[in-house]
């Protein structure tokens, strides 16, 4: 009776290791090695975001082409063995990457490595091969059997988004996500670099994880994240800047030391990256010109009237939750600028001025420093240059020049 009790309660439970016992296995597992730098190592999972036309894709193929040659990207350091890629292309065409990697006046093209694996995804062939199977189920097994074939060592994905057929941003879609990409990460053996779009980035403020779609999610389940921003020294610049250290590393890149990039062609055949130097990212932000101020202002009231919370909104549009009350006081002081009478007549509200003309009056709404959030990200030294700016004050648009920098 004794033994058929024990059995029922199933085998002893298993001690779990002393931490002393894994520092001890952990000495006869493999080194943990730089795959591009501070920015990723080996084993890891990375996401690299950036807004729309920036150059992920550019810097993704750059970093696969070195990784698959046995050298460091962009000069950064890497293991120097070869290794095996994947990338899943979602966004280019044929024709458009021939565009890239092939001498516009020769046609010679470019030669990659035979261990660079580059497609896409077949959806609909997906239902074929993978039947009785969510989409979603579908390409995570997919993506397994493609590695299995391959023997890649690194997946690059571009981009995210098409991954889900929901959207990435919504929080639980987010997460289930990212629990499968770390699934696979452990099961395959394999490194991971995630490339993800992001809203619109204002060139006035540093580029923050809060503008990563989904970032609270995506990040923490993400072993190191990075993102590119345009810089205002020309439409071919760009600086990379890391948002996350590794959790094997540290912070290298940060604001105070951010990578400068130029988009050129290496050679006649290969569209890159050249590293121009490091530099404070402060240096690279647009100056923000008074129509800037007051699109973000209108817009942070449109969202307000769309429901959206006012933490939320300093999220997305400031890039720090904490500003929430600069835009409290945006919503409180700012109405629609004109209300209609049945006679078709505007009324003005002097408690409640639209944000033009409370800019054109000079009234208190300029006078507040905490109305004016971008006064602390233009506030830099003027010596750095024609991209920098002082204390933004009171503005009149009649007299005040233009001081926006031409950016892409």
């Amino acid at each position: 009776m004794e033994s058929e009790q024990m059995n029922l309660a199933g085998p002893a439970p298993k001690l779990p290791r002393l931490i002393n016992q894994r520092l001890v296995d952990a000495a006869s597992q493999p080194i943990i090695e730089p795959l591009m730098g501070a920015f990723w190592s080996v084993g890891e999972l990375h996401i690299l975001f950036a807004d729309t036309g920036i150059g992920k894709s550019i810097l993704a193929t750059q970093i696969a082409e070195a990784l698959t040659k046995g050298f460091g990207p962009l000069g950064l350091q890497a293991p120097l063995q070869k290794r095996g890629v994947l990338t899943l292309d979602f966004e280019l065409s044929d024709r458009q990457l021939e565009v890239r990697y092939t001498d516009p006046d020769t046609r010679v093209v470019h030669e990659f490595s035979e261990l660079f694996y580059n497609d896409g995804l077949d959806f609909l062939q997906l239902g074929v091969d993978y039947p009785n199977m969510s989409l979603d189920a579908a390409i995570m097994h997919c993506i397994r059997d493609y590695i299995t074939c391959t023997k890649a060592e690194v997946l690059i994905i571009d981009n995210i988004s098409y991954l889900s057929m929901q959207s990435a941003q919504d929080t639980q879609v987010a997460l289930e996500l990212m629990k499968s990409l770390v699934e696979l990460k452990r099961e395959l053996g394999i490194s991971i670099l995630v490339l993800a779009h992001t809203p619109k980035i204002y060139t006035a403020r540093p580029v923050s994880i809060n503008d990563l779609a989904g970032s609270k999610q995506l990040a923490n389940f993400a072993d190191s994240v990075s993102g590119l921003g345009r810089s205002c020294e020309g439409a071919d610049v760009v600086y990379w800047k890391q948002c996350k250290a590794s959790r094997s590393g540290e912070f290298e890149y940060d604001a105070d030391n951010v990578l400068v990039l130029r988009r050129t062609r290496i050679t006649p055949s290969f569209l890159g990256f050249d590293v121009i130097r490091t530099d404070s990212e402060f240096k690279h932000l647009r100056v923000a010109d008074p129509d800037d101020r007051i699109l973000v202002r209108e817009q942070a009231c449109e969202m307000h009237a769309r429901g959206i919370g006012v933490t939320e909104i300093a999220r997305k549009l400031l890039g720090d939750a904490k500003k929430k009350s600069t835009i409290s006081h945006w919503v409180k002081h700012v109405k629609p600028k004109s209300t209609s009478t049945e006679n078709g007549t505007d009324l003005f509200n002097e408690k409640h001025m639209d944000v033009s003309s409370a800019l054109d009056a000079g009234t208190s709404v300029n006078d507040s420093n905490e109305l004016n959030p971008l006064n602390e990200l233009n506030a830099f030294d003027k010596s750095d240059g024609e991209c920098k700016s002082t204390h933004v004050g009171p503005v009149n648009r009649e007299t005040t020049p233009n001081t926006n920098v031409s950016n892409a």
